[in-house]
């Protein structure tokens, strides 16, 4: 399966003190592939 990954899913991801910390890695973690446009990877690499 894959999806269109949201800059928030990526972030929440990151962070472990996130609160949706553990239902972002479950999600990621049971697809196959990411499809990520490139204004989410901008984003979250401004976030950081």
């Amino acid at each position: 399966m894959s999806a269109v990954v949201d800059t928030n899913v990526l972030i929440f991801d990151t962070f472990e003190d996130s609160e949706f910390h553990i239902e972002a890695m479950k999600l990621l973690d049971s697809l196959k592939r990411w499809i990520l446009p490139s204004i989410v990877f901008h984003e979250y690499v401004w976030f950081l």
